[in-house]
């Protein structure tokens, strides 16, 4: 292995291991990009996933030790592709250069040389320009389309958690309260973790429960189906033949609303007289001719 090989990976090893600094000083390029840079990758990054990809799909060698699975992010892998991903940073440079891949975000130097850690590009134009080449995705791509899902379930987790915060004040009071007990940042996640759930089944609850104010308050107050109907007028008609009372006659609307009143219903004289309308149209259609009594 060259000494400057062995160099080039050792500085990769280090930008590697350095992300979370670079996350802070990343802030203000991904408010800029698009979507904050999801499903968006700086070319450095777009570099080092089609190197690691054509190396799991075998279209380039690198010096590595054998494993049974990669990662496409481990950081040894990324390494050993590191000279192929020189090139391919280049080439990707060149193309937005020359006018055949267009960046979501493009951050230059002084100079005018674009910044290849900090310019970025979309996921489905990286697919595509990757494509004119003949080079079909594959392992690694999909890797980074499952991280970038998780990172996509993760954001709407957060900000479904966040609102609700904002509503109830429930989860802030209790994160609080605990940092003052606990200097353990390991145990604040974990209960950030499960405010964060109770919080989300809170809002469902409270979601059913205008779900359910919203509509019917009870039976009685549900509109009945055809079928439904059909039965209690079918019903009413076979005590109406058993009890020996003809429908028709309306004095039994004013009988009928007293015994609404025994058991506080209190249904008015006005909407009996439809219903035992109904009730002998019943009658006289399953009955026909036969006597009421």
């Amino acid at each position: 292995m060259s000494r400057e090989k062995s160099e080039r990976e050792h500085l990769v090893l280090a930008d590697l291991s350095s992300w979370g600094q670079r996350g802070l000083r990343d802030y203000e390029v991904l408010s800029k990009v698009p979507q904050l840079g999801i499903w968006h990758l700086p070319l450095r990054d777009a570099a080092r996933l089609i190197a690691v990809d054509k190396w799991m799909q075998g279209e380039i060698e690198a010096e590595i030790p054998e494993e049974e699975l990669y990662n496409p992010k481990d950081p040894k892998l990324v390494s050993a592709v590191i000279g192929y991903s020189e090139k391919f940073e280049k080439a990707l440079v060149d193309a937005i250069q020359g006018g055949n891949l267009k960046p979501a975000f493009c951050r230059r130097s002084l100079d005018g040389a674009i910044d290849a850690e900090n310019t970025f590009v979309g996921y489905e134009a990286l697919r595509e320009w990757v494509g004119q080449f003949g080079h079909n995705p594959g392992q690694a791509f999909d890797k980074y389309e499952e991280d970038e899902a998780g990172i996509v379930a993760s954001l709407i987790d957060e900000v479904r958690y966040l609102r609700e915060v904002g509503y109830t004040g429930l989860g802030r009071v209790i994160l609080t309260e605990a940092s003052r007990r606990s200097p353990l940042s390991d145990d604040l996640d974990k209960l950030r973790a499960v405010v964060k759930e109770l919080l989300a089944e809170n809002a469902h609850l409270r979601t059913t429960l205008q779900q359910m104010s919203a509509g019917p308050k009870d039976k009685l107050d549900q509109p009945l189906g055809s079928r439904h109907r059909r039965t209690l007028l079918g019903i009413m008609a076979a005590f109406c033949m058993k009890a020996g009372v003809d429908p028709r006659q309306r004095a039994l609307a004013q009988r009928v609303r007293k015994w609404t009143e025994t058991v506080g219903a209190n249904v008015s004289y006005q909407a009996i007289l439809p219903v035992l309308k109904d009730v002998a149209e019943v009658m006289e259609a399953y009955l026909e001719d036969k006597p009421l009594d």
